[in-house]
């Protein structure tokens, strides 16, 4: 921590940068620094910044930049980074202790006891109870495995052809051979139906007082 009179680490960059006339955007631009980094390292906010050995490239960097001896720079940085650094070590004693078991009161341990007592008795208890117990089991593997086998049996079904019902053997019914058509000769020898001649003329009856005219002209002709 800074003696009293003697300005902090933070001002103390801030007036030198200002007496030099650089503003942080040209720092921040010239050694590709952050610009929120910058800005913690002045304000000595070390919560946000990264380790310690980045941090002393920082100001560095930044005292070379406005034309800063650093070593001078870098001997205020480690009176002012002292105090928070042991801060951090302890804090990580502490954590470490907590971890371990190391400084804990003997009420703790014997809490800890209880309660791992008390849950091995409620433990037992209930194993005690649901063994004493008789409970209905179901076996959900058998009733599962049912409609599994219905559905099998119905794919089965469905995929399996009709079946084919054999045809015992019976009497042969005969069937009427065709007829067979007469060859030629055949039809040749079958008596033609005999054609149905009109019947003659008859002649007309004579008249009787015509007939001695006919007879008479009958017996003239040689």
């Amino acid at each position: 921590m800074a003696e009293e009179g003697q300005e902090r680490f933070g001002e103390y960059l801030r007036k030198q940068r200002e007496i030099r006339g650089f503003s942080l955007d040209e720092i921040a631009e010239q050694t590709k620094i952050s610009l929120r980094a910058l800005r913690a390292i002045e304000a000595e906010d070390w919560e946000i910044l990264p380790a310690e050995i980045y941090v002393r490239g920082f100001i560095r960097c930044y005292c070379e930049t406005i034309g800063l001896d650093p070593h001078e720079a870098l001997l205020r940085f480690e009176e002012a980074y002292l105090p928070y650094k042991r801060q951090k070590e302890e804090k990580r004693h502490k954590e470490t202790e907590y971890l371990t078991g190391k400084g804990r009161s003997p009420l703790f341990w014997v809490v800890l006891a209880l309660v791992f007592l008390a849950l091995l008795i409620m433990g037992g208890y209930f194993f005690w109870h649901k063994k004493s117990t008789p409970s209905k089991t179901i076996l959900p593997s058998q009733t599962e495995e049912i409609p599994a086998q219905k559905e099998e049996s119905a794919v089965t079904k469905e995929e399996l052809p009709p079946p084919v019902k054999e045809e015992t053997p019976g009497p042969k019914e005969e069937l009427p051979a065709p007829r067979e058509e007469l060859s030629s000769p055949e039809k040749e020898s079958l008596p033609a139906k005999e054609e149905i001649s009109p019947p003659p003329d008859t002649p007309a009856p004579l008249d009787s007082s015509k007939a001695p005219e006919v007879l008479q002209e009958s017996t003239e002709k040689p």
